[in-house]
């Protein structure tokens, strides 16, 4: 089991029963008390939760790096060139999987004129915004709700988006993008759900804004050579754009 996972369901505990002692994660996982003190640490590092003498207590008032309308407004414009971008991508009758984020929703936002289409999400607010196209079939993941940035999360919506059989494109969203640590992302428990929607469609395309290139955040999500095209903005460092089309990965700059 991946840490990312473990992490998950560390998490989904939390979520259900509010406090869990690190005996109850060793017996439960099998693993070293040294091990469950460091997910937990990650876990605490995130604002997640909180640790207790033995343990961890969830914050039901953690706090989100930035809210969901203030991580929108980040790098907008570009956000909205980026699903153009992605969107012209997209071919009718396609089956797609659209990851939870402030920038895949612009993609959302630009599929009305492709014609069918069936589209798949872990993100409340981008299966809204898909719902209002009478041409487009929405399918929702299953999976707990975290936050105010509505993404669905948990074994349920990974096992959901596994059932998703040969899927054409998976539009990715991740938090940081480096040559050192790879694909990142802020919440460890969004991690499997990634992983799953990268492993049922053939070809992943990676929407990231270009403040995201360089950083590196507290969960790994995958190796660069992972994802099969990035799209993201001209500001995005030069030596990053090279190294990447030098990997064989399309870079589509807006």
């Amino acid at each position: 089991m991946f840490p990312a996972e473990r992490r998950m369901i560390i998490m989904t505990t939390l979520e259900q029963r509010g406090s869990v002692s690190v005996a109850e994660l060793v017996e439960q996982f099998g693993v070293s008390a040294v091990t469950i003190r460091k997910d937990l640490d990650v876990l605490a590092d995130s604002g997640l939760i909180k640790r207790s003498h033995g343990g961890a207590i969830l914050r039901r008032d953690r706090p989100f790096t930035l809210s969901y309308e203030h991580r929108g407004a980040e790098f907008l414009s570009e956000k909205e060139a980026i699903g153009k971008a992605a969107a012209a991508l997209v071919r009718p009758k396609e089956k797609i999987v659209i990851d939870c984020g402030t920038t895949t929703i612009h993609l959302a936002n630009n599929l009305g004129s492709i014609g069918a289409l069936r589209c798949i999400t872990n993100d409340l607010q981008i299966a809204l915004a898909l719902a209002v196209w009478p041409q487009i079939t929405v399918q929702l993941t299953a999976g707990v709700v975290r936050g105010p940035t509505m993404p669905l999360w948990g074994p349920a919506c990974r096992r959901s988006i596994l059932s998703f059989h040969e899927a054409d494109k998976t539009f990715l969203s991740i938090s940081g993008i480096s040559l050192e640590a790879g694909l990142t992302n802020t919440y460890s428990v969004e991690v499997s759900a990634k992983r799953a929607m990268m492993q049922v469609a053939r070809e992943t395309i990676l929407m990231v804004d270009s403040g995201k290139f360089g950083k590196i955040a507290s969960a790994f999500v995958a190796d660069l050579d992972a994802v099969h095209a990035v799209i993201t903005g001209r500001q995005a460092p030069p030596e990053m754009v090279d190294r990447l089309s030098e990997m064989g990965i399309e870079v589509i700059l807006v």
